[in-house]
């Protein structure tokens, strides 16, 4: 998300300075200049822009493996190996005493219990190891403290840095053309007024010549409604009417046959 938002910002920039660009070439000067001011302003809050969004991605890929990552291995698979180190000591220690308990009946004596310093000298494998696991569980569990309590701390403290240097950019950016955006509406508001006017002289005129040229393709369609057979009138000398028959071929195929007066 924070490369698509700076991206975006990116194109915003571009697009502005594309308007700069169009409006110089049609010599409106206090519109480009506009566009301009804006371009400058978004380009200097591009990079606390940039680094504040990057320590928020800091913090939710840090939170993300905190979360699903280690924390689940505390409840989880981190204790599997303590446990069974643990499992492995106790099973140990029942089997030792038991045999030493069998030992002793055989001679014909009862032992009601067994010593742990007995216990303990034939469980020295056992015990390094469990207290090995124990340590690489308790080291692991220091880590994870030290990371949700600590390291997510120092890492909110830099986001809290990298928004009050974004907010203090930001303002003294706004500051600095402030006066000018105060100057601009009013320019703006002139401008405006100007095109309305320019527009309401245009709509006018366009009132006034839609009627004529209505006018003229009435005219147009009138004089093409009129019909004539023949372009050519003949000699009326010799009178406007003739009585006979019309021969006519249609297509090359077929004659047909007209009478007429």
């Amino acid at each position: 998300m924070p490369t698509e938002d700076i991206s975006l910002q990116e194109t915003f920039i571009n697009e502005l300075e594309k308007l700069v660009a169009n409006f110089q070439s049609n010599e409106e000067s206090v519109l480009a200049e506009a566009f301009s001011k804006f371009a400058e302003s978004s380009k200097e809050l591009l990079t606390p822009m940039k680094n504040l969004l990057q320590s928020v991605n800091h913090i939710v890929f840090f939170l993300n493996s905190l979360l699903k990552g280690e924390l689940k291995g505390v409840k989880g698979d981190l204790k599997k190996p303590f446990e069974k180190a643990w499992k492995d000591y106790e099973g140990k220690a029942t089997k030792i005493e038991k045999e030493k308990k069998e030992l002793a009946k055989q001679y014909g004596m009862v032992r009601i219990e067994v010593t742990g310093g007995e216990i303990a000298e034939e469980m020295e494998k056992e015990r390094r190891m469990f207290q090995l696991q124990m340590c690489e569980y308790l080291i692991k569990v220091n880590e994870i403290k030290t990371k949700k309590g600590v390291d997510l701390l120092q890492n909110l403290t830099k986001y809290y840095h990298a928004q009050y240097i974004f907010f203090q950019e930001g303002l003294k950016t706004a500051e600095k053309i402030r006066h000018y955006v105060e100057m601009l509406a009013e320019d703006l508001h002139t401008i405006k007024l100007n095109q309305d006017e320019e527009k309401k002289q245009l709509c006018s005129l366009r009132d006034q010549l839609k009627p004529a040229l209505q006018l003229d393709k009435e005219d147009s369609v009138s004089r093409q409604s009129v019909y004539s057979m023949h372009q050519l009138q003949g000699n009326k000398q010799y009178g406007t009417e003739k009585t006979g028959i019309l021969y006519k071929k249609s297509d090359g195929l077929v004659w047909l046959i007209f009478s007429f007066t």
